[in-house]
């Protein structure tokens, strides 16, 4: 009996018919025979290309039938549909045959069967034209590997590895996956860890890193299927791990301050703390005394229980469990005895408990919340520490957010300026004194200026602070340019507050002259520096790079949200993307790269944009094919507009999908030299 499966998620059969007249009977009797007689000889023709052991996936599938005698309607429709979809079997099959590497791709393969999807067009007539059957898969989730051609081939193994991944990320199975359930999960994670344990490790790593995966991970399969896994990270600890897990279960279950904890919050606490220390030790031979400390360490910190009286009451109830003649798998007993019980102050500056202050801190950085009952002023506090014991990792978090404008509003409102210095210290050593002094003497001033001393102070904070921080993480040295550093920090809030930039900074050096001849005195060099600035013209402002940077982010913004900044018109949004196709040709390109991937984006810069500004992004991916645009562009508008089938459509729309096919077929093209005929096409 023939064990292969086939899936096809998506059919569509477009038909267009000479006259409206037995139409529909028309279309039911085509779906009719598409599905009792088409879909049985489809299926017989994917076993005769395919074989048990591999799995093809083939994104989509499109042929054109040209005309179809009416009167001969079922054979015709029959003979014409096995005759290409064989051919294009055969061509695709043999692509990927011939374009893969030996090792197996993680793909998915065909999809699954739906409803046929109909579409009725044309006027009179009898003969019927079948333009296109189409069959489409598409999947949305971060693969294990890239797009390969038209279509790919997976192993059976590879196919498995890609299930777990997609559900370990999504908490779902992929619409092209049987129905599968807990257990038949479990043996497909057992299996792999078996045949692929160095895939499996590398998802494991991954979920590692996405709190809401890891607990996936933990909630979905059992302790068997966990220490498993864990052995993929350490070899012989495992019996010990087993061990512990038994006996520090029903310990927290009898203990005070964790007995009314579910049972399941405290296992996935357990195996959270297991996990992430065997996986950060580089060496598989595990400490003992270390896992067991780190994971104590991790229970207490996760819910907000002081651990030396946690540690305590722990050592005291397993003495007790001793006296009464309790057996313990593990050397549990022996190694809480080994552990010194901490002071508050020690036990600040843990580990365990920094990875969990690091989680809080880019948590909060990346959605603004909190956890329950935890207020700003802990968070402050916490980041105090982790700069201070986490440098690098904070670091790291901060330079992320320097991508993402919300973010780094949410940094900047939060922390006080003196966790932003000590932030700013992670960039740049000794010029903190400097960035605390210049911030010092700009504020007042600010306060005082015409063009400034009606936008309200928490604004100004974070325009400096914005300025301050893109200036000193874009600079290679960490010895900064000061003069350079007060330049782009105030040209940002000038272009942040559309005031003109020579016209402000005429009125800041006015104003610090006047204020020094009063005997003001500033604790920077702020006057000294403010000397040397040249004030250019409002032509040469334009191009200065942070006015760049702004307009880069409106830009940015927009195309993805959308949203314009107050007082910014569409005009003023024209011109800045004007100027920024010829200042910043690669920003723009790879911005507009990304929109292309999401058809509302693209379609927001079709129809904000002019074709003149449309041809120069072109232009961003073939040189000189521009005027060739252009003028296919004039051509084939009222062309269109007087054609039958094509003078109903708005023109809007039409504009619309000419200039998604232009800028799909030109960046799809890793020739800039574009091909003519294939574009027209």
């Amino acid at each position: 009996m023939n064990q292969q499966r086939h899936i096809i998620k998506k059919q569509i059969i477009e038909l267009n018919l000479s006259s409206q007249q037995g139409a529909f009977e028309l279309q039911n009797q085509v779906s009719r025979l598409y599905r009792r007689k088409v879909l049985p000889l489809i299926d017989n023709l994917f076993n005769q290309f395919s074989d048990s052991d591999t799995i093809y996936r083939i994104n989509t599938l499109e042929i054109n039938l040209g005309n179809i005698d009416i009167n001969n309607l079922e054979q015709e429709l029959i003979d014409k549909i096995i005759e290409q979809i064989q051919q294009q079997l055969a061509e695709q099959i043999s692509h990927s045959s011939s374009s893969l590497s030996t090792q197996p791709q993680p793909k998915t393969e065909l999809g699954e069967s739906s409803p046929l999807l109909r579409r009725t067009e044309g006027e009179t007539g009898e003969n019927i034209e079948v333009n296109k059957i189409t069959s489409v898969s598409a999947t949305r989730y971060q693969r294990l590997s890239d797009q390969i051609g038209k279509s790919e081939i997976a192993s059976k193994r590879a196919l498995q590895l890609e299930i777990f991944s997609y559900f370990i990320q999504t908490g779902l199975l992929p619409w092209w996956a049987e129905n599968l359930s807990k257990q038949e999960l479990e043996d497909y994670c057992d299996r792999l860890i078996t045949n692929s344990p160095n895939q499996v490790k590398s998802i494991v790593e991954q979920s590692l890193k996405n709190p809401k995966q890891l607990q996936r991970l933990i909630y979905q399969f059992s302790d068997s299927t966990l220490l498993k896994i864990a052995g993929l990270f350490t070899g012989d600890s495992v019996p010990f791990i087993a061990d512990y897990n038994t006996d520090i279960k029903p310990v927290l279950a009898q203990l005070e301050q964790t007995k009314n904890i579910p049972a399941a919050k405290l296992r996935l606490e357990i195996w959270q703390g297991l996990l992430l220390s065997i996986s950060s030790d580089s060496k598989t031979q595990v400490d003992k005394l270390k896992l067991v400390q780190d994971n104590l360490l991790h229970i207490a910190t996760s819910n907000r229980i002081k651990y030396p009286e946690f540690l305590r009451n722990l050592v005291a109830k397993i003495k007790n469990l001793v006296r009464q003649g309790k057996d313990f798998k593990s050397t549990l007993p022996e190694i809480l005895d080994r552990i010194q019980i901490p002071s508050q102050d020690t036990q600040l500056i843990r580990a365990e408990e920094r990875a969990s202050q690091l989680e809080i801190f880019s948590d909060f950085i990346q959605t603004g919340i909190l956890p329950e009952n935890f207020s700003k002023q802990e968070l402050e506090d916490y980041c105090d520490r982790l700069i201070t014991n986490s440098p690098n990792q904070v670091k790291s978090l901060v330079k992320l957010c320097l991508k993402n404008t919300k973010q780094l509003q949410r940094l900047i409102f939060q922390f006080s300026d003196s966790i932003l210095l000590k932030i700013a210290g992670l960039f740049t050593g000794d010029s903190v004194q400097f960035i605390a002094d210049y911030n010092t003497d700009i504020k007042p001033i600010l306060e005082q200026l015409e063009q400034t001393r009606n936008i309200p102070a928490a604004k100004l904070r974070s325009e400096r602070w914005q300025g301050l921080l893109f200036s000193i993480s874009s600079d290679s040295k960490t010895q900064v340019d000061k003069f350079r550093l007060i330049q782009a920090n105030l040209l940002h809030i000038a272009t942040s507050n559309r005031i003109n930039y020579p016209e402000f900074l005429k009125n800041i050096v006015a104003k610090i002259e006047h204020l020094v001849r009063q005997g003001k005195r500033f604790k920077s060099t702020l006057p000294e520096l403010l000397d040397r600035i040249q004030i250019s013209s409002q032509d040469t402002q334009l191009i200065r790079a942070e006015a760049r940077a702004s307009q880069l982010e409106i830009f940015s913004d927009f195309i993805q949200t959308g949203i314009l900044p107050e007082n910014v018109s569409k005009q003023e949004l024209e011109q800045y993307c004007d100027r920024l196709i010829t200042n910043s040709p690669n920003q723009i390109k790879s911005i507009v790269k990304l929109c292309f991937k999401n058809p509302k984006q693209l379609q927001r810069v079709i129809y904000q944009f002019s074709d003149s500004t449309l041809l120069k992004i072109a232009g961003l991916f073939t040189g000189d094919l521009v005027p060739f645009i252009a003028d296919y562009n004039t051509d084939i508008k009222p062309v269109l507009e007087q054609l039958e089938q094509t003078r109903n459509i708005p023109a809007a729309k039409l504009r619309l999908e000419i200039w998604q096919g232009i800028l799909f077929s030109i960046s799809s093209q890793s020739n800039t030299k574009v091909d003519k005929f294939k574009l027209i096409e």
